[in-house]
């Protein structure tokens, strides 16, 4: 299986130098397993499977990464440095809500443009279950290229793909389940989101109900956002800032910011960890994601709350002198809020 991927957003990944971005293979493996994980209700008993683990050996499949030169892009200005997009960025702007973490002083790293584009090769060991490792990959690049991007702050709609081609058999196995993410409006994202979730759960025998990890089931909102019109962006930065914009001014009333902790952990520079203390659960991944996706040449954002549990029962945030629980109603409550600029949703 071959895919061949466009940018759509700066994608920020990297190995052990953080402050260069590269392609790499076995990160691409993880979110395929972590998307599998979310929209897979049997993946306790097929993941160590299909994916390797200690104890099952190794993989039903092993990725590599075709590309050549990939254009580089920064979010701010090196002093030292010359990229073909330089990308501005006012921190006060909604877009800079979102890229704080690369303007940061000494947060400052490269991305890998918009519109570069890459392949990757998916090899299936000789195995009598071809089609259940096929339908993993499948299953897991569906969530990537509808919920939730690649690399660092994938989240808050960064490292956002596209399919630019693919080769026939991968073609065959999309559009023969019914899962090839291409939309002509947003009226058929609707209905093809709906159809291929319907599609993944009677592959894994149902949705999830509830989880500790992020899912894709019962609970769970999808919202199309556009502009103020109902239309698509004209740039991905213009997507971004707009669902910056409305993040931030729902975001920075809460008091006490200690609340704030349900949308993540942890949160920079506010001292906010977990009482009891446990470091397993001082990075808390957001419930809310944000995927800048393209429909006829126009840019929207896949706005999605995960049904997936903040903290274990028992465990309560805290800035050291207030503890609070999580309040997953500031979630439904933000979700709410962009009401008046959601095109289409969907409702698990």
């Amino acid at each position: 299986m071959i895919l061949k991927l466009r940018t759509v957003t700066p994608l920020y990944m990297s190995g052990a130098n953080t402050r260069r971005s590269e392609i790499r293979a076995q990160s691409i493996k993880g979110l395929l397993r972590y998307w599998f994980r979310a929209l897979s209700p049997e993946y306790e008993t097929r993941e160590s499977e299909i994916f390797g683990s200690s104890e099952s050996g190794k993989s039903l499949f092993s990725v590599r990464i075709k590309s050549g030169e990939l254009g580089r892009a920064y979010i701010g200005i090196p002093p030292d440095k010359t990229y073909r997009h330089k990308i501005h960025v006012d921190r006060n702007s909604g877009l800079g809500y979102l890229a704080f973490l690369f303007s940061m002083k000494g947060g400052e790293r490269e991305a890998i443009d918009v519109g570069q584009t890459f392949s990757v090769l998916h090899t299936i060991n000789p195995t009598k279950d071809y089609d259940l490792v096929a339908k993993a990959i499948v299953t897991g690049w569906w969530g990537i290229l509808n919920f939730g991007g690649m690399g660092t702050r994938s989240r808050r709609g960064f490292g956002s793909v596209a399919i630019a081609g693919m080769d026939r058999n991968s073609q065959a196995i999309f559009e023969r389940v019914g899962l090839f993410p291409k939309y002509k409006d947003p009226r058929d994202w609707k209905a093809k989101i709906k159809r291929g979730l319907e599609t993944i759960q009677n592959w894994y025998n149902g949705r999830f109900e509830s989880s500790r990890h992020t899912t894709i089931g019962r609970g769970t909102q999808i919202r199309l956002y556009g502009d103020e019109n109902g239309e698509g962006f004209k740039s991905w930065e213009n997507a971004l800032n707009a669902i910056g914009e409305a993040f931030r001014d729902f975001r920075r009333p809460i008091k006490p910011t200690v609340r704030k902790g349900v949308f993540g952990l942890p949160i920079t520079g506010r001292g906010i960890s977990v009482n009891p203390t446990d470091d397993t659960l001082e990075r808390r991944a957001s419930p809310i994601i944000f995927n800048v996706i393209t429909i006829s040449k126009k840019y929207y954002v896949v706005v999605t709350l995960t049904t997936s549990e903040v903290l274990p029962k028992g465990v309560r945030m805290t800035d050291g002198t207030t503890n609070v629980d999580p309040d997953t109603g500031l979630l439904r409550e933000f979700m709410d809020s962009i009401d008046s600029q959601t095109v289409e949703r969907v409702v698990l």
